[in-house]
């Protein structure tokens, strides 16, 4: 994203990101049509890791020291490889859509975790604002879509253990980011994540002999538009755009999720997953803005129980 210049920057970053972010749900479950969730995950994680290592290789950069590139490929193990298994195995079956607004309850298991490891105590509201989001999730994946429920063999809770994964990705690597910057790091954990999800290579080549353009092209997609692209330009963005600014930009991942869903899979959101989807958004916009002091994150990796010690900042 080194070429963007000038006061139109940013919103273009923002735009980049939300647009290429909001686009995967929709892909996602059309490559699921041909694929299983292990075989999507590993095939679009390996072409991220070529990506990425052919860019660190032409930057000439070095890796951090062993210590925290272990640590860092760890957390994207957790971050990136439980991750994308755990919504791909949702989104077989909760709509594109729904998921997306599952998932965007990410920055409030974010709160959740900042309160239990770093020390932070948010104010009465700020814990409503986490019981508002929670009973979102709760009328999504109990209520369900087109009136039953989507909650068949846990796939709605698979997709809310993902945003809980997502963030528990997000608060630990910070210090790392912080020290190493944002595609090093990322690299490096997909790196780690490529290599868990490598047993998703077993039949892989079968399934791309058998699979549609349609649904192989989506992985592509998946590789180099959210995943490379959008996440340079997100880097981009939050490190120059307001708090405010980054925040709306977030909250318009559904919105967009769903009206792509409708464009490219016909769905057509229940009013309970609307209703869901309202509190999930209320409650994260209430826990962001009721918190009672800035995030620490160099003092949560001192009690995370994935061996991160306090000197690894």
């Amino acid at each position: 994203m080194s070429t963007l210049r000038g006061p139109r920057s940013v919103p273009a970053a923002l735009a980049v990101a939300v647009i290429t972010w909001a686009s995967s749900f929709p892909i996602i479950r059309l490559a699921l049509d041909a694929y299983t969730p292990l075989q999507l995950a590993f095939l679009r994680y390996a072409l991220v890791s070529v990506v990425l290592l052919l860019y660190t290789r032409a930057r000439r950069w070095a890796l951090p020291p062993l210590r925290d590139s272990l640590r860092i490929a760890l957390l994207g193990v957790v971050g990136i490889a439980a991750y994308n298994v755990l919504l791909f195995y949702g989104q077989r079956h909760v709509p594109a859509g729904t998921a997306s607004l599952l998932i965007a309850s990410t920055p409030v298991w974010m709160v959740v975790l900042a309160a239990l490891f770093s020390g932070e105590r948010p104010p009465l509201a700020g814990m409503a604002s986490v019981a508002v989001s929670f009973s979102g999730t709760a009328v999504i994946a109990v209520v369900g879509h087109d009136g039953g429920a989507i909650d068949l063999g846990g796939y709605a809770l698979a997709i809310v253990g993902a945003a809980l994964v997502g963030a528990i990705y997000s608060v630990f690597l910070r210090p790392y980011t912080a020290r190493y910057g944002a595609l090093r790091v990322t690299a490096i954990a997909a790196w780690g994540a490529t290599l868990a999800l490598s047993p998703g290579a077993v039949g892989l080549a079968g399934a791309l002999r058998a699979a549609p353009p349609l649904a192989t092209g989506g992985i592509v997609w998946l590789a180099l538009l959210p995943g490379v692209i959008g996440y340079s330009a997100w880097a981009y963005a939050s490190a120059r755009a307001t708090a405010v600014a980054s925040g709306v930009a977030l909250y318009l991942v559904p919105v967009l999720a769903m009206l792509f869903s409708n464009w490219l899979l016909g769905e057509v959101p229940s009013a309970a997953s609307l209703l869901g989807g309202a509190l999930v958004l209320a409650g994260v916009i209430g826990a962001q803005r009721f918190r009672s002091a800035p995030p620490r994150p160099t003092a949560l990796p001192a009690r995370v129980a994935l061996g991160l010690r306090s000197d690894a900042r």
